[in-house]
């Protein structure tokens, strides 16, 4: 083979090299984030778990005052 043959196989071959290293690399840095992401999901439920149940609580309350007042508003007619 001549000596440009050779270059020019050479440097194909290190392009080839990198662009499939490069690749890998990506692929593992972006699961990484779909795995942080996973992670800070769940993050935010659990921060987000003691409001919703002060919610449901002041919802059953309002529910219960408003069946005292219309079974006290009952009694009075």
């Amino acid at each position: 083979m001549s000596k440009l043959a050779k270059t020019v196989f050479g440097t194909s071959c290190v392009i080839t090299a990198g662009t499939i290293g490069y690749v890998h690399l990506r692929q593992h840095l972006d699961r990484q984030n779909l795995h942080e992401g996973i992670t800070k999901d769940l993050e935010r439920q659990e921060k987000n778990v003691f409001p919703l149940e002060a919610t449901s609580h002041s919802v059953a309350d309002v529910k219960q005052i408003r069946n005292s007042n219309s079974s006290s508003s009952r009694i009075r007619e």
